[in-house]
């Protein structure tokens, strides 16, 4: 197995949950349709300066694997009837494939390496994708202009309840690293399934792991 990012699971910082949740009702309450998410990235790209740290295209120096964490950004044309107070105030266009949770994540997976940089060793890189729902999509695209280029792993997610894999050593290993961070309840094994996502773009790249998160609120029991 390649050299491991980092040595050991480490614990998120006590105020990152918060943070994620408070990105992800921003994003909700703002969303924004394919080929449209302008002030979306703007929001991406704000926030990642805010975090800082990172720059661009500039590895640790430190040998080793090249990650990348991959999240979508675009919205539905459906209309939000719910009353949250997050909800969304576009009308027609709404969060309801929980790309908000997903740009969130990823931004909150960037605010933890950043904090934890001196422990890493090879590169990460943070895909956020502009067009999802809409076919064609942007992974090829994105693939194109050279995002996957000397990555040796990808990782992405989606709210759900399941699970899907690729390659069984990263699916162990995504396994495992969930295990470590959330405990073995937090871990669902699960038949394969077939689903309609780009995300295999990527992996023609490099091998990796699409894994779901359950999701669930307070009122039911998680699914």
């Amino acid at each position: 197995m390649p050299p491991s990012l980092v040595t050991a699971a480490p614990t998120l910082a006590s105020d990152t949950v918060a943070q994620v949740g408070a990105w992800r009702r921003h994003l909700h309450a703002n969303p924004e349709l394919s080929f449209n998410e302008a002030e979306t990235s703007k929001f991406v790209e704000d926030t990642l300066k805010a975090i800082g740290g990172l720059e661009i295209h500039t590895p640790t120096g430190r040998p080793g694997p090249v990650l990348a964490m991959r999240a979508d950004m675009d919205a539905l044309p459906i209309t939000e009837e719910t009353q949250v107070p997050f909800a969304s105030t576009r009308f027609g266009v709404v969060h309801a494939c929980g790309h908000d949770g997903h740009t969130a994540m990823l931004l909150g997976a960037a605010r933890e390496l950043v904090a934890r940089r001196d422990t890493l060793c090879g590169e990460v890189r943070f895909l956020f994708q502009h067009v999802e729902e809409t076919f064609p999509g942007s992974a090829d695209e994105m693939v194109s202009r050279g995002v996957m280029d000397g990555v040796t792993r990808v990782s992405g997610a989606q709210f759900h309840a399941g699970t899907t894999h690729n390659v069984i050593p990263e699916t162990a290993e995504m396994v495992q690293v969930v295990t470590d961070v959330c405990g073995a309840d937090a871990v669902t094994p699960m038949r394969p399934v077939m689903v309609r996502e780009d995300f295999s773009a990527f992996q023609q790249k490099a091998p990796g792991t699409f894994f779901f998160v359950g999701a669930a609120t307070r009122y039911c029991a998680p699914r």
